[in-house]
């Protein structure tokens, strides 16, 4: 019985003081909360306990007067926490924790929970501080190295979207920092005409009845140089060989040029490419100076 009354009295101590150290703060006649020794005293309260219920599971007699003496500390601290202002700083708290751990697990440890190596604080000032942690070389932050650029080769299929479909093969040396690339693009249409006309309907000064039927014929080839500007995304710029043919039927079944609406010669192509860890989707456009405009999308595989 009296061993079950000593252990209930000694959790009954330390939850006092816990509960005094949760409202972590007093005012002092400087103006300043001396966690440090706040913190000594309740360390040196619980290797009290600690001795007590020792002592206790061995068997051995515990006077009153030391149980008193245990009860007068207890009472001088939860003084000292009765005008609680402020909150408990970190660095406090993380020793506070591990002296009550210590307690908790109802071992005495080989070396004391360490002492915060923290200024006193102010009333009403926050502190923040990390525990402390002595210094040493091998726990210096590695710094993280940027990301590893590695070149490839990237094979796409591409095609035109608008304003007519066409479809091609787009192939890119994406390197570290420059690479390269070729493209084609083509509606694999080639109409035979038998002579050209203006869109406005005349050949040769001649009236031109046409049956609305009409077809185009297209052919994009282009390479040029790539910049990679990370490691997923990457311009590119070329120049190459343009031809966009648009024929019209006539009346009579034959096939004519539009000449006007038919423009060839050097076109350019600008892209941007975006890299999605080993898949490529790609953007351009491709433009014939002044006359044609297309866009075309590519999806890839990068190896």
């Amino acid at each position: 019985m009296m061993k079950r009354f000593l252990h209930v009295v000694l959790t009954w101590i330390l939850l006092l003081t816990a509960q005094g150290f949760t409202r972590a703060g007093i005012i002092c006649p400087n103006g300043i909360i001396p966690w440090d020794e706040l913190l000594d005293q309740y360390e040196s309260i619980c290797l009290q306990c600690l001795d007590l219920r020792s002592r206790q599971d061995a068997g051995q007699p515990i006077s009153t007067r030391q149980l008193q003496g245990l009860l007068h500390e207890l009472e001088q601290l939860r003084e000292q926490l009765r005008e609680a202002t402020d909150k408990m700083p970190a660095a406090a708290r993380y020793r506070f924790e591990a002296i009550r751990r210590m307690y908790a697990s109802g071992k005495r440890l080989d070396t004391h929970p360490p002492k915060i190596d923290f200024k006193l604080v102010p009333v009403n000032t926050v502190a923040l501080r990390a525990p402390y942690i002595p210094f040493s070389p091998d726990r210096r932050p590695t710094p993280t190295p940027p990301p590893v650029i590695q070149p490839g080769w990237v094979l796409s299929a591409s095609a035109i979207v608008l304003p007519e479909p066409a479809w091609g093969l787009r192939i890119s040396r994406l390197g570290r920092r420059w690479g390269g690339y070729a493209a084609f693009h083509s509606n694999f249409s080639c109409r035979q005409t038998v002579y050209d006309a203006l869109s406005d309907g005349f050949s040769e000064n001649t009236r031109i009845w046409t049956s609305g039927a009409s077809a185009t014929d297209c052919v994009f080839i282009t390479t040029g140089p790539s910049l990679r500007l990370s490691k997923q995304w990457a311009l590119s710029a070329g120049l190459g060989y343009g031809q966009r043919k648009l024929c019209w039927e006539d009346s009579e079944g034959n096939w004519m040029r539009i000449t006007d609406a038919s423009p060839s010669g050097l076109c350019t192509e600008l892209g941007v490419t975006f890299l999605w860890r080993k898949i490529s989707f790609s953007t351009s456009w491709i433009s014939l100076p002044f006359s044609y405009h297309a866009l075309s999308l590519s999806a890839g595989y990068c190896f």
